[in-house]
């Protein structure tokens, strides 16, 4: 599965939101496991360094 699948018929867009626009995570994907029954379910989206450098510049921006 991708950060972008459909649950129930419902769009699930798994991709962090910051700037104004879904972005794909720049350090790849990490599967999650669900610890009942151990299957693995939705990959998320890893964030790199620059990611959050993004992010926090585009919060500073908003805030001043």
């Amino acid at each position: 599965m991708n950060a972008e699948t459909k649950v129930a018929g419902a769009a699930l867009d798994l991709r962090p939101f910051f700037g104004g626009a879904r972005r794909a995570g720049g350090a790849g994907e990490m599967a999650r496991l669900n610890p009942a029954d151990g299957q693995t379910g939705h990959a998320l989206p890893l964030c790199s360094q620059a990611d959050v450098d993004v992010a926090v510049q585009t919060a500073r921006t908003a805030w001043d």
